[in-house]
């Protein structure tokens, strides 16, 4: 295996089993994942087959598998966190509806079947250094009418614009937009490249057209979470956030973009 995924593999594997802990505990984390579960209801139907690009520990998986009845079958180069998800279906009594494979996200074309709707998020795709391939890979494992439902890590977030405005500290922001960048990762780190929605509209292979484009985290990025201490405080911004994410002009300057695109032909 490549040396970038041995090194993804390695560090996301140590921290699969505080993972859901460490992804429970921040409101605004909790937030950006009950909006991806939304958006997924919104496009999935009942018993649907379903492909995850990037499993974790399954929270999405276990979530929409319970919601629709319906089958997940998921890619990580992560071992450690496939044993993770493996582990928790079978103790929700899901394992029978569940696959997990050691797969790099730019070698999805080789499952040789195809799914109903297809998603990655949470930044699964930040990680992956082939992102041509894995696009074209998605056209293998979809048919006409099929979904593709990505939320990745942006260039640009509206909340850390300003914060670093009124810090008079722009170097600190423009990091984001460099080639490579070091994430925390628990313990570690792992090196990602933060997207403009702009980049995933010419990674899109032709034959599908997106139908939907929102910010997750447009003023509160989820490091920010440990600001707002108040219960009453998180619930506003919670209310301010999903208002925001529905304002086109402001909905493509989040933390996370969320986008869904359907395959027209």
């Amino acid at each position: 295996m490549d040396p970038y995924y041995q090194e993804v593999d390695r560090v996301f594997s140590a921290a699969a089993r505080v993972y859901d802990e460490r992804i429970g505990s921040n409101f605004i984390n909790r937030h950006v994942r009950d909006m991806e579960i939304r958006e997924m209801m919104r496009n999935a139907h009942k018993e649907a087959k379903m492909l995850e690009i990037g499993c974790g520990t399954s929270q999405e998986a276990s979530r929409i598998m319970g919601l629709t009845g319906g089958s997940v079958t998921c890619l990580d180069v992560a071992q450690g966190m496939i044993d993770f998800s493996l582990e928790k279906m079978r103790r929700l009594g899901l394992s029978g509806r569940y696959r997990a494979f050691k797969m790099p996200a730019a070698e999805v074309g080789k499952i040789g079947e195809t799914f109903d709707l297809v998603y990655s998020f949470n930044g699964a795709l930040n990680s992956e250094p082939d992102l041509e391939n894995f696009f074209r890979g998605i056209v293998q494992v979809t048919e006409p009418g099929g979904v593709l439902l990505l939320s990745f890590r942006s260039r640009f977030c509206l909340g850390e614009w300003l914060y670093y405005r009124i810090r008079n500290d722009p170097d600190s922001y423009r990091s984001k937009r460099g080639e490579y960048v070091d994430v925390g990762v628990v313990n570690s780190s792992v090196r990602v490249r933060y997207l403009s929605l702009k980049e995933i509209r010419d990674l899109l292979p032709a034959n599908f057209r997106i139908t939907r484009a929102i910010g997750l985290g447009i003023l509160f990025p989820p490091y920010a979470a440990s600001r707002v201490k108040w219960s009453l405080a998180r619930k506003a911004v919670i209310a301010v956030e999903r208002i925001l994410s529905l304002v086109p002009v402001i909905s493509g300057f989040g933390d996370q973009i969320l986008v869904t695109a359907v395959r027209v032909s």
